[in-house]
């Protein structure tokens, strides 16, 4: 967005594909990064502007004979933008990634398949009041008979910085990820992975730093006389600076409980 007495909001981004396809043997790779605009700057008593969310869903897709399907998939939010004076800072977009595939319905079915989902808000706007930052999440559920290796990525967006008062709360980051292999005597790795955004600055006697955004992540696996490995990894976003006499932010817990796990296929 353009910047002014009143912040433009960012542009969006939306629709965008891609498809892969390889013959016998050969390596087919489909990709999609798709990221909102960033809000612009505003001046005065003037809100910053509001950054775009991005939402990909099943937005690759591909085949190939016997051979290796790879596949990513990133949708990031833009920033919300910076205001001066009195403003307050501008609202961030989300990010969310989600994919769900099943090679084993096609005509031709690969070897092996590998996907990465991404999604990551983005920054909150400085202000005389910050902004959060924006939801990061990922969803993936794939299917495949041979090889498999699936991660789903998130990341909340750090929130903007306060110049009198309290910080605000950085981004939430939400992942999972699913797996299931029909064939054996495969090699399948499904992994998930969430970190929350970082609070936003405090500033003044009496004021605290924002707390770190909340970390979710899952993953599952299903799969039968196969090497198995699914692994969940969260962490906490950091408590925001406390200055000018203000406290530091609180940094976020976490909860790993039954996070990972893995069974054996009922296909």
């Amino acid at each position: 967005g353009g910047n002014g007495a009143i912040g433009g909001s960012g542009g969006a981004a939306v629709d965008s594909t891609a498809e892969a396809r390889a013959g016998a043997g050969d390596e087919a790779r489909a990709t999609v990064t798709q990221t909102g605009g960033n809000g612009g700057n505003s001046s005065g008593a003037n809100v910053g502007g509001v950054g775009a969310s991005s939402t990909l869903i099943d937005a690759v897709s591909g085949s190939t004979l016997a051979g290796t399907l790879i596949f990513t998939q990133t949708a990031t939010g833009g920033d919300g933008g910076n205001a001066a004076g009195t403003g307050i800072g501008g609202l961030a977009g989300s990010g969310s990634s989600t994919l769900n595939f099943d090679d084993t319905i096609q005509a031709d079915v690969s070897g092996r398949v590998e996907a990465r989902v991404t999604g990551a808000g983005g920054d909150g706007g400085d202000g005389q009041t910050g902004r959060s930052g924006g939801a990061g999440s990922s969803t993936l559920d794939i299917t495949a008979a041979g090889w498999l290796y699936g991660t789903a990525d998130a990341t909340g967006g750090d929130a903007g910085a306060s110049a009198t008062g309290n910080g605000s709360t950085g981004g939430s980051a939400t992942a999972t990820a699913a797996g299931l292999a029909t064939g054996e005597n495969a090699v399948v790795g499904i992994h998930a992975s969430a970190e929350g955004g970082t609070g936003g600055t405090g500033s003044g006697t009496g004021f605290t730093g924002g707390s770190g955004g909340m970390a979710s992540a899952t993953a599952y696996v299903e799969a039968t006389l196969s090497d198995v490995t699914a692994t969940a990894a969260l962490r906490g976003g950091d408590g925001g600076q406390g200055l000018a006499g203000a406290n530091g932010g609180r940094g976020a817990s976490i909860d790993v409980t039954n996070a990972a796990s893995a069974g054996p296929s009922t296909w």
